[in-house]
């Protein structure tokens, strides 16, 4: 498959609950807490609800780049390719 044909892939780099990262993994929130356990004393305790920028970082350095796909950008492709205007560019 070549790039071209793949879906994009998004991740705004920003604080995230428990349950959003675990969302973003596709599993539900407990096996998220048992996949980072390893990694708690390095990604250190969340302030509040949110694990800050830097934490989540450090949890996608360990656990890898979720696959991401944008629901919100899919929508916006389908609405872009009906008016048959140009997509905006994502960054």
């Amino acid at each position: 498959m070549s790039i071209s044909n793949q879906k994009p892939t998004t991740l705004q780099l920003r604080g995230y609950s428990l349950p959003e990262l675990a969302n973003l993994y596709q599993i539900s929130s407990r096996t998220f807490k048992k996949w980072i356990k390893p990694f708690a004393a390095e990604i250190g305790k969340r302030q509040g609800r949110f694990y800050n920028v830097n934490q989540v970082k450090t949890i996608l350095a360990n656990l890898g780049f979720p696959e991401v796909i944008s629901t919100e950008h899919d929508l916006m492709l389908q609405k872009v390719e009906k008016s048959g205007k140009t997509p905006p560019k994502t960054t």
